[in-house]
């Protein structure tokens, strides 16, 4: 642990000085300044991993992000319903949303759950003693997770129930480096339909995402745009802002007033100005530019409901969104979208639709 602390000081003291010398120095994350943060959340994730939670929050540091990283970590947990499990892939939607929820204590009934770390046995264990004082169910056994790297499907096996899932992986025999015989699985939505998970193979990280959601039905499962690998549930997703909920069997509707959330973002997030968003693959800026792109498209959609269904209150009330949004965000609709909005949205002819039919 001595020789830890040591080797990580002097890694936070190599990106301090630099940061020092050229404020505006990039690398792949994005401001130096970033990078450095990021170094000391990497002790915080180490020790919380393979020690404790304790110990890693002594290694926490005020002020260690930039304003508008700050801005965009509280902005994703507010977007978030209560008691939510969110799952995240990256540093940049990871480190930033831990940091707030100790530094500020900020929504810590979320908790914020990192794919690509689920790989590892320990970060599973370390969830099974809570984080932030939240409590993770998880119904595979631990010495499963130690052993198991990739499942491979059985294509002429039945699929098992959720369940049965949990059992058949915590039989011993079924348990090896590698597993060749999965029978497959499918999800019960609420209304007994059944969600069949489609991906052949499945890693550790997979598995681990499975058990947490069948394991916490008392939690909104969420996740980050940037978590391409939550595709394994499909396309049953509802967006809610900057974040997606989990919606097997499409079992929810939009709620238009979760375009609310659309503007309490761009309020509190300070990209305002193109000099704050400069746009380098691979950074948390370069995300954020995918995003908004997104909810340009997601917000246009709303209006289009809006319009064809006669609702004429909110579709006022997003063109407002929508024209704030134009005014103040560097990021801009791309043309497409911009003359979609200009010739069915903005125009005063009215779009008509059958039933069970849309103009696109």
């Amino acid at each position: 642990l001595t020789d830890y602390y040591r080797e990580n000081l002097a890694a936070r003291e190599c990106f301090k000085i630099i940061a020092n010398r050229n404020p505006v120095f990039y690398d792949i994350v994005g401001k130096i300044q970033t990078k450095y943060a990021n170094e000391v959340m990497q002790a915080y994730s180490d020790l919380l991993i393979f020690q404790n939670e304790e110990l890693g929050k002594r290694q926490l540091i005020p002020n260690i992000y930039p304003p508008e990283l700050v801005a965009h970590a509280r902005n994703y947990l507010n977007n978030l319903p209560k008691g939510a499990l969110f799952i995240s892939f990256g540093d940049n939607d990871t480190y930033p949303l831990w940091y707030v929820q100790v530094m500020e204590n900020l929504r810590t009934d979320v908790v914020v759950v990192n794919y690509s770390l689920l790989g590892l046995p320990q970060y599973i264990s370390a969830l099974r003693r809570g984080m932030n004082g939240n409590k993770i169910n998880l119904g595979i056994n631990q010495s499963t997770y130690e052993v198991l790297e990739v499942v491979d499907r059985n294509n002429e096996q039945n699929e098992l129930n959720e369940q049965s899932f949990i059992a058949w992986m915590n039989e011993a025999k079924n348990i090896s480096y590698q597993c060749k015989d999965f029978p497959g699985l499918f999800l019960t939505c609420p209304n007994n339909q059944k969600q069949p998970i489609s991906k052949e193979r499945l890693f550790k990280n997979d598995v681990a995402l499975l058990d947490l959601y069948i394991s916490n039905k008392d939690r909104v499962f969420c996740g980050s745009y940037s978590a391409e690998p939550l595709d394994i549930f499909g396309k049953n997703w509802l967006r809610l802002g900057l974040v997606e909920e989990l919606n097997l069997c499409e079992q929810k509707k939009i709620n238009y007033d979760s375009l609310l959330l659309y503007d309490s973002f761009l309020d509190q997030n300070i990209y305002h100005e193109s000099k704050n968003f400069p746009y380098k693959p691979g950074t948390a800026e370069y995300i954020d530019e995918v995003v908004i792109s997104k909810l340009y498209q997601n917000l246009l959609q709303h209006m289009f409901d809006c319009k064809s269904e006669g609702r004429k209150m909110e579709l006022e009330k997003f063109k407002l969104i929508w024209n704030q949004w134009v005014n103040t965000w560097a990021v801009k609709p791309n043309e497409h979208l911009m003359q979609y909005y200009t010739e069915y949205i903005n125009s005063k002819e009215e779009i008509k639709t059958g039933k069970g039919k849309r103009k696109k």
